[in-house]
């Protein structure tokens, strides 16, 4: 949204302010040459605009554009237009004709700006956009999972944050996929229509990393007073079928929807597939405080180097109280202790308090070979406590090639810091009989770690064992990694 304000306070500042002092150059060469280089100096380098052209300030023209970050450039604009009406901006309406573009290309998405809290908005003008258009929308695979081409279409309206209309319509012409939407909202309700229909190995499935998912079809629409709105929603991924269909009261803020999903043998993508899911659900009540049943179960589950056997959860909820019991009966991984937890189900139970403005949750996962128990908060800022307990190392270190037994304990405290996330682990490990080369038979660790960008950096780490003593930090992150160790051995 930042990145967006920026490029609009440019666009407008060279169609509204500068025809005050410099209209008569402005439809000059050389003053369109220096409009381009006013807005790059104005954008800190993020807007180029070359090939300058039209009538000014109503009639812009553009042979090219460039959008770019710290890294490069990720966006271009090819033979852009801009009609629009300068002197009903006196009456409180950015009238814009025309906004088009021959082509669009996006090689990648830009980097992530640091989030900054804005307060309140009220928009100052209303805003009616005739004509939006790109005859060729191009999506690089960093965007779009591979290469695609589309078009865009669409029109809307926006008289204030709570009224205003709007069309939009996408579609792929190679493979005939298309998305769109229309809907207006005023102050007696709203109407809101979406729709979108793409053949197998198509942007969305590929997108979800699900690229054998199957041709999708999903048709939503949201009609009526504000008050008794109705909701109806399908969709249809290959031979997954799930809808939704209720009544939302926005004065209220209550709901009562009711949610089905059911699914034979699947396998959407390389990593994944089941022989079964089954959903039901229903909603009722406030939008913090609501109601709420729930099953569902999936059979003969594969994610990736995971499986599970059986699923079975239920949710319940009651006056903002959300509970959840999960059984997962039959579950192994890949490596090579990957069926240690299959001869026992693993039990998860969890609670959430869905009107309190942390929105707090307590867990426990349990099985014969550990418990895992957590407290937290899922509001932003997000933070959590998480105890892991394992009783007895025994089956996980003959699972290793060892004869170790004994008792290991670890504490992980975590929350979210900006744009960071901030890690502190605290472990003791205590073996029985055989001690550990070098640890000897109790080892206590700790390390705080702060993750941001994909990349972790370590601080404060230290192991206390019974021969040596170790303190250690560095960063890691993709392709690199940095690592201090400093060791004391008796």
């Amino acid at each position: 949204m930042r990145r967006a304000a920026i490029i609009l306070a440019c666009v407008l500042g060279v169609a509204i302010a500068l025809p005050l002092v410099l209209l008569g150059a402005a439809n000059t060469d050389p003053g369109r040459r220096a409009i381009e280089s006013l807005i790059a100096w104005g954008s800190g380098g993020t807007v180029h605009i070359t090939g300058l052209s039209g009538r000014f300030p109503a009639a812009l023209r553009a042979e090219r554009l460039e959008l770019s970050d710290r890294r490069s450039t990720y966006a271009t604009v090819r033979d852009a237009a801009l009609d629009w009406s300068p002197t009903r901006l006196a009456g409180g309406v950015l009238e814009i004709d025309r906004l088009t573009a021959g082509v669009v290309s996006i090689g990648r998405l830009p980097e992530a700006e640091p989030s900054a809290d804005t307060g309140s908005f009220a928009l100052p003008v209303r805003v009616a956009l005739h004509l939006v258009q790109v005859g060729r929308l191009e999506l690089a695979e960093p965007v779009a999972g591979a290469d695609r081409v589309l078009t865009l279409d669409g029109y809307g309206e926006v008289a204030s944050m709570t009224a205003g209309r709007l069309h939009l319509a996408v579609r792929v012409p190679a493979d005939g996929a298309s998305y769109a939407m229309d809907g207006s909202v005023d102050a007696a309700g709203m109407r809101i229509d979406a729709a979108l229909a793409e053949p197998a190995h198509g942007l969305l499935g590929r997108l979800a990393g699900l690229p054998d998912l199957g041709a999708l079809a999903l048709k939503a629409s949201l009609d009526g007073p504000r008050s008794a709105l109705t909701a109806h929603l399908t969709i249809t991924a290959g031979l997954l079928h799930a809808g939704a269909t209720g009544r939302i009261d926005l004065d209220k803020q209550t709901a009562d929807m009711a949610v089905e999903a059911a699914a034979p043998a699947m396998r959407p993508g390389p990593d994944l597939g089941w022989q079964s899911i089954a959903l039901n659900a229903r909603v009722q009540g406030p939008f913090t405080a609501p109601n709420a049943t729930g099953k569902l179960r999936i059979a003969h589950l594969t994610a990736g180097g995971f499986g599970v056997d059986d699923i079975a959860a239920d949710l319940s909820g009651n006056a903002g109280s959300a509970v959840l019991h999960a059984t997962l009966t039959g579950t192994r991984a890949s490596d090579p202790g990957g069926a240690l937890f299959a001869s026992t189900p693993i039990v998860l139970d969890a609670t959430a308090r869905l009107d309190a403005p942390e929105r707090p949750v307590r867990f426990t996962l349990q099985h014969t070979l550990l418990t895992i128990e957590g407290t937290g908060a899922i509001a932003s800022p997000l933070r959590g406590h998480i105890v892991v307990t394992v009783p007895e190392i025994a089956a996980f270190a003959t699972a290793a090639g060892s004869d170790l037994s004994g008792r290991f304990g670890m504490t992980l405290d975590g929350a979210q810091v900006g744009d960071a996330t901030q890690v502190t682990a605290d472990g003791t490990l205590t073996t029985t009989g055989a001690a550990i080369p070098l640890l000897g038979n109790t080892a206590k660790f700790h390390v705080a770690s702060t993750l941001r960008d994909r990349a972790m950096a370590l601080s404060d780490g230290r192991i206390d064992a019974s021969h040596v003593t170790m303190t250690f930090g560095g960063t890691i992150a993709p392709g690199t990694t940095s690592l201090q160790a400093i060791a004391e051995i008796d």
